[in-house]
């Protein structure tokens, strides 16, 4: 689906080398700035559930025409997270060089970062030491010192979204997918979706209208849980958690200063935060001047070249918190169950204001901006140096037939799978599958490849072949099907998508179908209300039913555990009968693209389908304790936690 190497873009000013990553929202590629011979990043508009691409065109066309005005909305947005980024003008902020249309979707166009994310930093080398870590807050506090300026608040403030070039140790404050620009009454005049980075984010990020007004406190805490992590080598307690706990004792080799820059910037009320970024370096030095410098000092005690000083912004004057109704005193305690009640009825909120066309979720794409610099010794086979527009030679790809060369069938037709393996795959290739017979249909999904076939009414046998190709590589699988004369088969019944489906002891309502509309699936007459998993607790629980497509086989594997009575959705589905299921991410957007034709025929049996759903497919990012949900209002697949009350329609084949 992404753009293949040589592409050129905007009359040929840029060519695509490679892609670097790929996001829900967007593809990013190493690309070459033709004129003046500087590798760039391009990243492109590219929803993967919505938009398609056709075998090598660039032209880009919507999966349904349905989707076009929720489109157009988040292609807004990607444009205008662009054109924010483009208008700020400072060395520790990303630069934006170019944006553009094209190809029926856009593009901006930005520097190519060589160097890692502070996430990544700390990863592999566990917590930084003072003076490296200060040196990198000192310059990520000038770059919200800047946009704080310019009545701008970034509100995804994390390490990974924090680049360190390698060549300089120059920090580089990224992805501003999240950011909102408030007028100079303080209110908001854009409308981002609401992000929440566990962890980093404050607790009113998960509050409905949180940060509907400006503050820079906001942003304030996340960089503190930052310096925490850069201290700590762990992701900070949830903002719940520490205002119910407070913080893990920090090192005291980092000095009084930075252990309450980091105590004072992570207090649960916004108002008791520092009020400027400023101010929170002031804390760090111990209430002395605070200078802001390019880069850190290195511990290991590396020589640094001088560097150009970057002197903080101007600092907008603070605008006064909400008033409280509460006497002033000792933070709140708040009970834990509490706590987590909320964080769950939040969930369900933010999904709200998400659904309502405006909102897009941006995933954090650090590393789409940049390249891991290289070991001394040896440099991965995909690595592209800095000084070269052309990448090394990728390992060539190896596919393999897994299953057999051969099949035979009977008259009557039938269906199998084909196995392979494929190693090495490469970005510029595509897999096909193809039949050179009518009577074979081919579809493929991940490395399984599923075939059916038609009777053969004929005397005479018939054979035909299906050829898997990648790049120059191939295999064939014959199919043999034996011929006999057939009575005409008796008839049966056939559906559409919105008829009412009442056979076999089963009722529902038609919203797939296929074979001519003798076969295809039913979703319920009735719902009911209840939670993925009904124990979600610090820990999670991770169940692996993750399919996108299969919720039959998410519904079975987690009726299989021993704790599935904890599992209320899927419980409810099952006890229909044990060809009902909790339908999967993909079966729940299928219902509600049909969603006008379903209600037609449910309004008969006095319901309807306007509610939040879940599905059966657990958030691989968030597995232990987030999944899937689809809202029947917008169709926008969003996830929550698992303990959420959420509405449940069960779905069955026939």
């Amino acid at each position: 689906m992404q753009l293949q190497p040589g592409t050129l873009l905007k009359a040929g000013s840029y060519r695509i080398i490679r892609t670097l990553g790929r996001g829900g929202f967007g593809i990013t590629y190493l690309a070459e700035q033709v004129m003046v011979r500087r590798q760039v990043c391009v990243k492109e508009f590219f929803p993967k559930d919505y938009y398609k691409r056709d075998g090598d065109t660039r032209n880009i066309t919507l999966s349904s025409d349905g989707f076009g005005q929720m489109m157009d909305k988040f292609k807004t947005k990607f444009l205008k997270e662009a054109q924010i980024i483009a208008g700020l003008d400072h060395p520790n902020i990303i630069r934006i060089h170019d944006v553009f249309e094209e190809n029926g979707t856009a593009y901006y166009v930005m520097e190519y970062i060589e160097g890692e994310s502070l996430q990544s930093i700390v990863s592999r080398r566990g917590a930084l030491g003072r003076d490296e870590a200060v040196g990198y807050i000192e310059q990520l506090a000038a770059a919200l010192g800047y946009i704080h300026s310019h009545d701008i608040a970034h509100l995804d403030v994390k390490p990974g979204n924090v680049m360190v070039r390698s060549k300089d140790d120059r920090a580089l404050l990224i992805d501003f997918g999240l950011s909102k620009h408030y007028d100079s009454e303080g209110m908001q005049t854009s409308s981002t979706p609401l992000g929440i980075s566990h962890g980093f984010a404050p607790i009113e990020q998960y509050q409905v209208g949180g940060v509907s007004t400006f503050s820079p406190r906001t942003d304030i805490y996340s960089m503190g849980a930052t310096l925490y992590y850069l201290a700590m080598g762990k992701v900070p307690p949830a903002a719940a958690n520490v205002g119910e706990d407070g913080l893990d004792e920090l090192p005291s080799h980092f000095g009084a200063g930075v252990c309450t820059a980091i105590e004072r910037s992570m207090q649960y009320r916004r108002k008791d935060r520092p009020a400027s970024a400023e101010e929170f370096m002031s804390l760090v030095r111990g209430g002395g001047q605070t200078t802001f410098v390019d880069g850190p000092k290195r511990d290991e005690g590396q020589r640094r070249e001088p560097q150009r000083d970057v002197r903080p912004q101007p600092q907008r004057e603070p605008r006064p918190e909400p008033r409280s109704s509460k006497p002033e005193g000792d933070k709140p305690k708040m009970s834990k169950w509490w706590l987590w009640l909320l964080l769950a009825v939040v969930g369900v909120i933010c999904g709200i204001a998400l659904m309502g066309g405006d909102g897009e979720e941006i995933p954090s794409t650090a590393d789409m901006y940049y390249a891991a610099p290289a070991e001394e010794t040896t440099k991965p086979a995909d690595y592209v140096a800095v000084d070269s527009p052309e990448p090394v030679k990728l390992p060539d790809p190896i596919l393999t037939l897994k299953s057999k060369s051969s099949v035979t069938l009977d008259a009557d037709g039938g269906s199998g799978k084909i196995t392979y393996t494929l190693t090495n795959p490469r970005d510029d290739m595509q897999l096909s599958a193809k039949s050179n017979a009518n009577w074979i249909s081919v579809s493929r999904s991940g490395s399984t490849i599923s075939y059916s076939t038609t009777a053969n009414n004929g005397e005479s046998s018939r054979s035909g072949k299906i050829t898997v190709k990648y790049g120059d590589q191939s295999f064939e699988v014959l199919i043999s099907q034996a011929g006999k004369l057939k009575p005409v088969a008796p008839e049966v019944n056939t559906y559409k998508i919105g008829d009412y489906y009442n056979e076999n002891g089963k009722q529902g309502v038609v919203f797939e179908v296929w074979d001519g509309g003798r076969h295809g699936k039913i979703v319920s007459l009735d719902e009911t209300r209840a939670t993925w998993d009904s124990r979600v607790t610090k820990n999670g629980t991770r169940t692996y039913a993750n399919s996108e497509s299969d919720g039959k086989a998410n519904t079975d594997k987690i009726m299989a555990r021993s704790d599935s009575k904890y599992f209320e959705a899927f419980a409810w589905c099952r006890a229909k009968g044990n060809s009902w299921y909790l339908p999967a991410l993909n079966e729940l957007k299928s219902i509600y693209n049909n969603k006008s034709k379903l209600n037609t025929t449910l309004q008969k049996y006095g319901t309807t389908l306007n509610q939040w759903y879940w599905t059966s497919t657990e958030c691989v990012d968030e597995g232990e304790f987030c999944a899937w949900y689809v809202s029947k209002y917008g169709g926008d697949a969003l996830y929550n936690l698992k303990n959420g009350s959420n509405y449940v329609r069960a779905v069955s084949a026939f």
